[in-house]
């Protein structure tokens, strides 16, 4: 039965247990982390990476796990234990190795290979610049990997001209850069003049090669956080991804091209202007899918499913009347269906898609890192919800006889008081529809009201979803005696694509009517504490909290993490250009207008909430700057306010003493002003 419910039914209530206590920030920090699931081919067993804090060494720890596929939990074992650390394992598909990174060698990030039979790993990447991402041939006798090198070395001494370049640069004591044009910095790194190349290597560690030199970026990682690129069956072929535009921060017109192995020049498979992504050949070789966004510059396009016949060069698109979000594609045995997952109101369910159409498989599920059986029965994944830390899973192909495969995390529930996600609806602007997650405080009880939190997602194409977040956990902000409403307003990904669409050129309309209309709604529910609600968000989420500080008075509080607050400023900060050009219609010199309405900072006279502001220096997707700006602006005008600051975080907050912070300084100012 699906946990989305009505309103109405939504009031029944679950009973915790009763020795159990509200969640800590101790606890947050012993969970163990899954991710990066991968299937061994006789299906007997999965690896996967466990993440852990370290508190002591204020970072984390990545190891490798192996556990046993059944019809119940499995046997565990720990197959990595380097304090390097390691990452992203890949059976090899003859079974006899398991593929993985780590950087225990003491020079940077390696592909090494364990015998699955037993004994010791063996390093089998040697390159300066590190090498990353394996993908097995389906011979099992080469892997393809990702290295950041220089373009100008070439030949058989690329790799010597990689080595001293590299060590100049870490010789010289000017750091200095000369810039020439844009993406000069991502995320939280600045570039320099290195790019993403796709190289293979025998499974002996002889022959590396470059299959993609040149001055272009082969991105290594696809919208389903698996490697761009992939083997052909008969091991002759290579697709990849690449962007060739002259100017990649105004651009998301990725392309899937296929080059021979044995040498030539690649060739472009994909046509459309926006972005072409996660290219996986069919097992008999027949065919190549791939997702293919068609609107130039929009990264949250809907990404069609297009399957194209190798000997005629016919595409046919699979996905068509389907209005979803497929995230990561992967073929059945048979070639004739594959599998993705895509979020869905609030969940992130499994599908299959044929010539026919797309077919719903699961429901009420948060599912990543899919693998499918090699005999097209079963799907292995890491499933998680909002009272649940990710475990690796097993679900049939048909959708039935979901098991639970680890129980690595199953101490928290039975420690900690958990209420299970709600799911409810309400009118928001144009009368629409709008999704919230609702989760209430540990120890709830009928009849009493409690004070609330509202959080908004960012992206602003994102969602909230009945999972188990890492950092803007649900149950952690409900520990202290608060109901979280988390809504999807408008331009959230999960309802549609003409939902997503909605919010270009309107950030602050529809979302603000959707805030305002989610806020009347948890004025109503029956727990809850009218006139003791607060709202906090982060990115896009951070933009809508300073949106709403500008509009109205009636949230007790605003936390504002990484937000954005003036508009202007931050695109000519900013390095992906091409989203706040779509959504802001232009340039602030092209559309100045549309910048000046939509960006907080116009309307900074208004402010009078209590905010506190979160920032760290290395976000370079929302500068620091936009902090400040937003701080200055309270403070000048004697509204109560703190800021923040993290000089060695970017756009998230990881590191576990800084997250320790973290968390105590936004329960504290809740509890200022909810309490």
């Amino acid at each position: 039965m699906s946990r989305a419910l009505s309103l109405s039914l939504a009031l029944v209530l679950v009973a915790p247990a009763a020795h159990a206590k509200p969640m800590t920030i101790k606890d947050l920090l012993a969970i163990k982390w899954i991710s990066s699931v991968s299937l061994h081919p006789s299906g007997k067993e999965a690896a996967f990476v466990i993440k852990k804090a370290n508190y002591d060494k204020n970072g984390h720890g990545k190891h490798i796990w192996r556990v046993t596929v059944g019809d119940g939990p499995g046997n565990l074992r720990r197959l990595t234990n380097s304090p390097a650390g390691e990452s992203s394992p890949a059976y090899s598909p003859d079974g006899k190795y398991l593929a993985f990174v780590s950087g225990r060698s003491g020079k940077g990030p390696q592909i090494w290979l364990l015998p699955t039979s037993g004994g010791e790993a063996r390093k089998l990447t040697s390159l300066a610049t590190g090498a990353w991402g394996p993908v097995w041939s389906p011979d099992s006798k080469r892997l393809a990997f990702v290295s950041s090198v220089w373009p100008e070395c070439k030949g058989k001494k690329a790799q010597e001209c990689n080595e001293k370049k590299l060590a100049a640069k870490k010789k010289s004591k000017v750091k200095a850069m000369v810039i020439d044009g844009l993406l000069y910095r991502h995320w939280n790194h600045w570039r320099d003049a290195r790019r993403s190349h796709v190289f293979v290597v025998n499974v002996d560690g002889s022959g590396v090669k470059d299959m993609t030199p040149g001055p272009h970026d082969a991105p290594p990682v696809s919208l389903g956080g698996h490697p761009d690129y992939d083997f052909s069956p008969d091991g002759k072929y290579l697709a990849y991804v690449a962007n060739t535009d002259k100017v990649v921060a105004t651009s998301t017109n990725n392309d899937v091209f296929e080059v021979p192995l044995s040498g030539g020049k690649a060739r472009r498979i994909s046509s459309s202007k926006g972005n072409d992504n996660t290219p996986r050949y069919s097992p008999d070789g027949k065919s190549l899918a791939y997702l293919s966004m068609p609107r130039a510059g929009y990264e949250s396009d809907r990404p069609r499913v297009m399957v194209r016949h190798r000997k005629t060069g016919k595409e046919v698109e699979w996905t068509k009347g389907y209005t979803g979000h497929p995230f990561d594609l992967k073929w059945g045995p048979a070639s004739d269906r594959l599998f993705f997952n895509a979020p869905w109101h609030g969940f992130v369910e499994l599908y299959q898609v044929t010539a026919a159409g797309v077919k719903q498989l699961s429901q009420g599920l948060y599912a990543k890192s899919l693998n499918i059986s090699r005999d097209g029965k079963r799907i292995v994944y890491s499933r998680q919800a909002a009272d649940q830390a990710p475990e690796v899973h097993a679900i049939g192909t048909d959708g039935k006889g979901d098991v639970a495969l680890t129980r690595l995390n199953a101490w928290l529930p039975k420690k900690c008081d958990f209420q299970k996600a709600e799911h409810v609806w309400y009118k928001g602007a144009n009368g629409d529809k709008i999704h919230a997650v609702v989760v209430r405080p540990p120890g709830f009880k009928k009849g009493r009201k409690y004070p609330a939190m509202m959080m908004i997602h960012g992206g602003p194409q994102g969602m909230t979803g009945d999972s188990f977040h890492p950092r803007w956990n649900l149950q952690m902000f409900a520990s202290r005696g608060y109901v979280i409403f988390g809504l999807n307003f408008h331009g959230s990904v999960g309802f549609g694509q003409k939902f997503t669409d909605s919010i270009r050129g309107d950030w602050g309309g529809k979302p603000y009517h959707d805030v305002i209309k989610g806020l009347d709604t948890m004025e109503k529910l029956p727990y809850v504490k009218k006139g003791k609600i607060c709202a906090a968000g982060a990115s896009y989420g951070g933009y809508m909290a300073n949106w709403v500080a500008v509009n109205t008075p009636r949230f007790n509080c605003i936390i504002s993490h990484a937000g954005l607050f003036n508009m202007e400023s931050k695109y000519g900060s900013t390095e992906e250009l091409w989203f706040p050009e779509w959504d802001m219609k232009g340039t602030p010199w092209t559309n100045r207008e549309l910048f000046r309405k939509m960006s907080p900072h116009s309307y900074a006279e208004k402010l009078s909430t209590p905010t506190l502001v979160i920032h760290g220096q290395h976000d370079y997707r929302v500068p620091v700057e936009q902090g400040f700006q937003m701080f200055t602006a309270l403070q000048r005008q004697g509204i109560p306010s703190r800021l923040l600051y993290f000089p060695d975080e970017d756009h998230f907050v990881q590191k576990p003493q800084n997250i320790e912070l973290w968390w105590n300084t936004m329960h504290d100012w809740l509890g200022r002003y909810l309490r």
